[in-house]
């Protein structure tokens, strides 16, 4: 009988420790993680937040596995309102169409001004040199081909008449297409305008310092925002904290440059510099890139235009910075 007990009570100690293992919130964590599909327009330095989020936990501690997916900028509404996506990652492409009527919201922004330099040949020094050439840019009506516009009005020159706009693609092809000279400039992120640089051609204007607009956000469905509220806090609250990371801890971010634009640490260190004036603090979208946004998309149409207020839900994102104890500039 005492060995029939002693088997009862070992048998209840294993299946207790079985169920304390179980039960353990890392392994309810690791169980319950729920699916998200982000869209993101590219790979760079400016969508690098969301992915040290994820490595660092910062979803999984919210109950969610993100997968990033890249879907070129114009497909992500489509895609969002289909329910093909969760997120549209391409804040600038998000807001133009939600102008246009596109039942979407704006709710997160990782930028506020784009970080694209126009690099020209050695031989342009100037606007007044700049005047009757032309530019790469990845498309006609891209973001880049607004830096480009911003970039030669700030320079002095009409964005409409004296310069003349090359649809390139990929930053890559604009840069093959200025080195082989059929192109006189191009619009592209720091690094590569890094390494143009050291190939002779020249650095004429940062975009971001004339142009403020969200390159990199995040969007949803007015329907999925309205269904699962949730689901947006605890995205949004992840993604604040990898925002936040990345400008409190810059050497994670350096190595993340050097990896991935295989720079040396003194280039990539110079490209962290450069990237973090295009970083919001928090998250919240200014209400001045909202705006320019707005005019680019409804640039010359007719009657009232849609406000900050239509186009942005910031609900949340103050819940997500109410449980980080962050105060937003909303």
């Amino acid at each position: 009988m005492k060995q029939i007990r002693s088997w009862v009570f070992a048998g209840l100690v294993a299946f207790l420790a079985f169920v304390a293992v179980v039960l353990a919130p890392g392994n309810i964590q690791a169980q319950a993680l729920q699916k998200v599909r982000i869209a993101i327009p590219t790979i760079n330095v400016l969508t690098r937040p969301w992915y040290i989020a994820k490595d660092k936990g910062f979803y999984a501690a919210e109950g969610l596995d993100p997968e990033f997916i890249y879907v070129q900028g114009t497909l992500q509404p489509p895609a969002l309102v289909n329910g093909e996506i969760d997120f549209a990652g391409s804040g600038d492409t998000g807001l133009r169409a939600a102008a246009n009527g596109v039942p979407i919201k704006l709710v997160f922004a990782m930028t506020h001004r784009p970080d694209f330099m126009l690099v020209v040949k050695p031989e342009i020094k100037s606007g007044k040199e700049l005047r009757g050439k032309k530019i790469a840019v990845s498309s006609i009506g891209s973001l880049t081909a607004v830096g480009a516009k911003a970039a030669a009005g700030a320079l002095g020159l009409n964005p409409d008449t004296d310069i003349f706009l090359l649809a390139m693609g990929e930053q890559t092809n604009r840069f093959a297409a200025l080195q082989a000279g059929s192109a006189d400039g191009m619009i592209v992120d720091p690094g590569l305008a890094l390494a143009a640089q050291k190939k002779g051609f020249h650095i004429l204007s940062r975009v971001g310092e004339q142009l403020e607009l969200i390159q990199v956000g995040l969007a949803m469905s007015n329907q999925k925002l309205k269904s699962n509220p949730e689901l947006a806090r605890r995205f949004l609250k992840g993604s604040v904290r990898g925002l936040v990371d990345v400008q409190k801890n810059p050497e994670e971010m350096i190595q993340a440059v050097m990896k991935l634009r295989k720079l040396n640490r003194e280039d990539a260190t110079a490209v962290y510099k450069m990237e973090l004036n295009s970083f919001t603090r928090d998250g919240t979208p200014s209400r001045k890139s909202v705006e320019s946004a707005i005019q680019i998309a409804l640039q010359g149409r007719p009657g009232p235009k849609p406000t900050y207020e239509d186009l942005v839900d910031l609900t949340p994102l103050k819940q997500a910075h109410k449980e980080l104890g962050i105060v937003g500039n909303y």
